[in-house]
């Protein structure tokens, strides 16, 4: 019985850690790709740039 107990608290912290890093990782990525965004617009006028970065904007959202 006492393991089972421990190996419930273990899961609990690593799901709390997973999310902390989760949470972490999701708000640089955002800012990450509005850089990235912002530094393709300005490089090509082009439309050839354009479906990607709808692409990756959608998957933010």
């Amino acid at each position: 019985m006492k393991s089972a107990t421990i190996r419930k608290n273990t899961s609990r912290g690593l799901w709390i850690g997973l999310s902390i890093v989760l949470k972490s990782v999701l708000s640089v990525s955002q800012s990450v790709t509005q850089q990235f965004i912002s530094m393709l617009s300005e490089s090509s006028n082009e439309g050839k740039s354009m479906p990607f970065i709808q692409f990756v904007l959608n998957d933010i959202r």
